[in-house]
């Protein structure tokens, strides 16, 4: 029984050791700028110390990992960061498709495909593959620990996509999955530009008052003023 209860909390630290290291990854890849990376980074949110609070929350789970061999899910891993990192991307995707081919069924699987996805959106510039990997986890776990990023990834993928009727529903799904979450901002702001597409200008303007409302300070504001000049409306009104 001692051995039995040892093995099991072994088990639980190395799986919370893992999605930690999933979470910082994405982070520090830039996965939550709202605008597609350029040579000069910026900062990546209006509100950081809710993603460090959310990298930090290892307890969060959604799969249970297989019985596999974690130093091999490790080193695939650490393989595709360093790859990202050298800015070998082609090559850190093959790495990511390696491990969810080597372990489809587990929690290490899971959470890479939404580290393939965001590297497919932000540099491959392979937004519907991309939306096809954010799609996947959602289904397989719509209240997982990468479901805000999923979701995130999701919008982004559709916007870059042009989709506007769908990047108003993906808006409304983040806002009902994480009504406090951290890309509040951007989610209301890009659903303010798809109903300015979709010819919905009082939508629009309501969307973007209730942005400046809401969070006065956000960049996305200025992103706004844009679509107020669609709808023929001066940001200053």
């Amino acid at each position: 029984l001692f051995h039995g209860n040892k093995l099991l909390h072994y088990t639980i630290c190395i799986i919370k050791k893992y999605k930690l290291k999933i979470v910082n990854d994405i982070f520090s890849a830039n996965f939550i700028s709202s605008e597609p990376r350029t040579t000069t980074r910026r900062p990546s949110s209006p509100n950081p110390p809710t993603v460090r609070r959310l990298a930090a929350d290892p307890d969060t789970t959604d799969e249970t990992d297989e019985k596999n061999p974690s130093p091999a899910v490790d080193a695939l891993f650490s393989q595709a960061t360093e790859q990202r990192r050298a800015g070998d991307y082609a090559t850190a995707a093959q790495t990511y498709s390696q491990l969810i081919r080597t372990y489809p069924n587990s929690s290490a699987a899971l959470n890479a495909t939404v580290s393939l996805g965001h590297l497919e959106l932000t540099e491959i510039k392979q937004p519907a593959a991309a939306l096809s990997r954010f799609e996947r986890y959602l289904a397989r776990a719509p209240q997982g620990f990468l479901a805000q990023e999923a979701r995130v990834g999701k919008l982004r993928a559709l916007v870059a996509l042009r989709r506007p009727a769908e990047v108003k529903k993906a808006a409304d799904d983040y806002f009902r999955a994480h009504p406090s979450g951290y890309a509040g901002a951007e989610a209301l702001r890009k659903r303010g530009d798809a109903k300015v597409k979709l010819g919905d200008c009082p939508g629009a303007r309501e969307d973007y008052r209730q942005l400046k409302l809401r969070w006065p300070a956000s960049p996305e504001n200025d992103l706004a003023r844009r679509g107020l000049r669609r709808c023929g409306q001066s940001p200053a009104q």
